[in-house]
């Protein structure tokens, strides 16, 4: 299920979390190199939001 989220005008997708997934992306971006699905900037501007004032 996917929820719309507004945060400075700009739209943000909430999907559902899976955190086996996590671990195996983690595992094969360590152990085989493949690249990680979220960025640098990515990671930043969520905790922008997660830091954001709440209002």
């Amino acid at each position: 299920m996917m929820k719309w989220l507004a945060f400075s005008q700009t739209k943000i997708a909430e999907l559902s979390s899976n955190y086996l997934g996590l671990f195996d992306v983690v595992y094969q971006t360590l152990h085989t190199g493949s690249p990680y699905p979220v960025t640098r900037e990515q990671t930043m501007t969520q905790i922008k939001i997660l830091s954001a004032p709440k209002s």
